[in-house]
């Protein structure tokens, strides 16, 4: 174990890419001369450690926390935990406001706190006047405009409506309204109706055949004529369009579906390379301390989220083999709320190395 002293970035998995430059430019800066304990980074938490063991670890190691708060963190009860966490332990916590956050905006406790706001190159270096303090050290405190920049600029590299990092994680978002159950008329009636009702929003789509496209987003009626049960309206959303996506599925649910449905049944298709733990009791297991609770055989909640992790059942020449991983939520909210809810899940599935990028 290093002897050297060490501070621990506390930030959401979605803010990985700006902290990762930042990290790289103290360490360099500072000379190598003090450890930084980053969750995100794959180096902190080599793969196959136990997470929650391995924070705590960091923790203990700590002397000093940056809390850096963004729209992303703001919105994660994780953080707040690892704050109050380090505070009760003696650790020196420092909340630090960007992209965008103004600490004046942060509710208690930790605006209770002394930090700063980062909205310059000069002010991004009370990073290291505070660790100066806390070590004895003389680290020069400069940073340029320019270093700056390349940290906002991968903060906001992302579609502003899109999942951020994880837009590269997940291959599809889907959801369907069978005609059997949820339908409350036709195939073609509903695509009707929900042409309609997206005509009145304002929002741009072009029908193509069975399908209404729009940018990023196709809502198509399947129908199946052998069975008429399994003919359905199917929404699918390109991950980097999530938040429109998610907007247009409350326009469409509200046009086709029976009013008695008050939930959003939604699947995530995740991409080659992504894995998952096996087992109910592991995944619970990762999520024990967080805003999760057991609902159910193989299900539990987050927020407004019912969720299960599965993999996908495919078809092939030798029988069924197991494909990448899915995850599959009923939510009661909508839209930005949804987005919001399942923004935060997705934060806790890959910080607790439930969900984590293999190759």
């Amino acid at each position: 174990m290093s002897d050297k002293p060490t501070i621990f970035f506390s930030h959401s998995t979605r803010d990985q890419a700006p902290l990762q430059i930042l990290r790289d430019l103290f360490l360099s800066k500072t000379g190598g001369s003090i450890d930084v304990f980053m969750s995100s980074d794959g180096q902190s938490i080599p793969f196959g450690r136990n997470w929650v063991h391995e924070v705590e670890s960091g923790l203990k190691r700590a002397k000093l926390m940056f809390v850096f708060l963004t729209p992303n963190s703001v919105r994660s009860s994780w953080l707040y935990f690892e704050a109050g966490h380090a505070y009760s332990k003696g650790i020196r916590v420092v909340p630090v406001a960007l992209l965008g956050i103004d600490l004046s905006a942060v509710s208690a406790p930790l605006s209770l706190l002394q930090g700063f706001n980062i909205h310059s190159g000069s002010s991004l270096g009370n990073i290291i006047a505070a660790a100066n303090q806390e070590f004895g050290h003389s680290h020069n405190e400069t940073f340029s405009q320019d270093e700056l920049s390349r940290i906002v600029s991968a903060g906001s590299s992302h579609y502003q409506g899109g999942l951020g990092p994880y837009a590269e994680e997940v291959d599809e978002i889907t959801s369907s309204f069978m005609e059997s159950s949820l339908i409350k008329s036709n195939i073609a009636e509903s695509l009707a109706d929900a042409a309609l009702q997206l005509e009145k929003a304002s929002v741009e789509f072009a029908i193509n055949g069975s399908s209404l496209e729009m940018m990023g987003i196709v809502l198509t009626g399947i129908t199946d004529d052998s069975n008429p049960g399994f003919s359905r309206i199917q929404l699918s959303i390109d991950p980097a369009s999530a938040l429109e996506g998610f907007e247009a599925l409350k326009l469409v649910k509200h046009a086709v579906t029976k009013e008695h449905d008050e939930l959003n049944y939604i699947q995530l298709a995740f991409a080659d390379g992504i894995s998952k733990v096996e087992g109910f009791h592991r995944i619970s297991g990762r999520l024990t301390g967080a805003d999760v609770r057991i609902a159910g055989s193989a299900e539990c909640t987050y927020r407004s989220i019912t969720f299960s992790l599965d993999r996908q059942h495919i078809l092939g020449s030798k029988g069924v083999y197991l494909g990448n991983p899915i995850l599959r939520i009923r939510a009661g909210s909508e839209g930005a709320d949804l987005y919001r809810d399942l923004g935060g899940l997705l934060d806790l599935l890959f910080e607790r190395r439930v969900l984590w990028r293999s190759n």
